[in-house]
């Protein structure tokens, strides 16, 4: 009976320690999970999610497009002026009544007389072309504005009508120069419609398609470049293509004049040279001087023997 007892008691005192044991190793395991959990939360709020630093490398404009825009600006502002105000936001569409007061309360060389003979809706289409002229070129000024009133309605030099029907097609809708190119045909009419060769506003250009496509592609180049230096293109896609062919047309004009002068150069080289090798041989240009000294030579002989046979006549 003792025995039995003692038996009970070791494994009662065997089981107690058993149970202590596993539920300090349970908690030891609990413990050690939620420390390695918590570890592995701490490195995944260190690494970097999509690090935008090593895409872009480069937000502030390269001076190549720092020159670029500033012949974009001086080229828009020869053919529509100067700016004398803040550029008019094309995020938001001004009332005629507001039109109405900006336009007068600088001197953008519109006076009241001039503006009151504009209706209500000639202001409000001229503002709706004005914001895609932003969005296509640069921004601009109600001085610009008021130019391109003057352009659609006074000079007629773009049609108001046929202008507005070609907004459906934007070019501020397409991501890239190289999306263009499968509608070229498109963006030659609505070229030749905001942007005619005539117009008093913004005068375009005349391409053919394949100079047109030539242009897309290398304006994609550029694009492409600056994206690769995580910069976006700082003007309007219609903007690059009158830059360009205005940089092409300098060029061209550049290399005419360097042509002409280089031909004109080496022709008076040529005619110096001649004088040189004239002076070298002891001869004068050909004026007919040897052949008279002949003539007057042969009569001088003739003469002398004339009056000889003469005498001996008389004699």
């Amino acid at each position: 009976m003792k025995k039995k007892k003692i038996v009970l008691m070791s494994m009662l005192v065997l089981g107690t320690l058993g149970y202590a044991n596993a539920t300090q190793a349970e908690e030891a395991t609990v413990a050690t999970s939620n420390k390695e959990a918590t570890q592995v939360s701490s490195e995944q709020e260190e690494v970097p999610t999509s690090s935008t630093s090593t895409v872009e490398t480069s937000k502030e404009p390269t001076k190549e497009v720092e020159q670029v825009v500033s012949e974009v600006e001086k080229n828009v502002e020869k053919l529509v002026g100067e700016k004398k105000g803040e550029e008019v936001p094309v995020d938001e569409t001004p009332a005629p009544s507001k039109i109405r007061q900006e336009l007068l309360s600088t001197n953008y060389g519109i006076s009241k007389e001039e503006l009151d003979k504009y209706t209500d809706e000639q202001l409000e289409q001229t503002m709706t072309l004005f914001t895609r002229y932003n969005y296509d070129v640069i921004g601009m000024d109600y001085g610009a504005y008021a130019r391109l009133l003057n352009t659609l309605f006074v000079d007629k030099t773009v049609n108001a009508n046929d202008a507005l029907t070609q907004l459906s097609f934007n070019p501020s809708a397409f991501n890239s120069y190289s999306e263009m190119i499968p509608q070229v045909e498109q963006l030659q009419v609505y070229l030749k419609t905001l942007y005619p060769v005539n117009s008093t506003f913004i005068p375009g250009v005349n391409l053919t398609d394949e100079q047109l496509i030539a242009k897309l592609n290398k304006l994609q180049k550029f694009e492409e470049d600056l994206a690769a230096k995580g910069q976006k293109l700082p003007f309007g896609r219609i903007a690059g293509i009158i830059q360009d062919v205005i940089k092409d047309e300098g060029t061209e004009n550049t290399s005419t004049t360097e042509s002409s002068s280089t031909a004109t150069s080496i022709s008076q080289s040529e005619s110096k040279e001649k004088v040189v090798a004239n002076k070298k041989d002891g001869s004068l240009p050909k004026t007919g001087s040897k052949n008279e000294a002949a003539l007057l030579g042969v009569l001088g002989i003739f003469t002398i023997l004339g009056s000889s046979y003469c005498l001996y006549l008389k004699k």
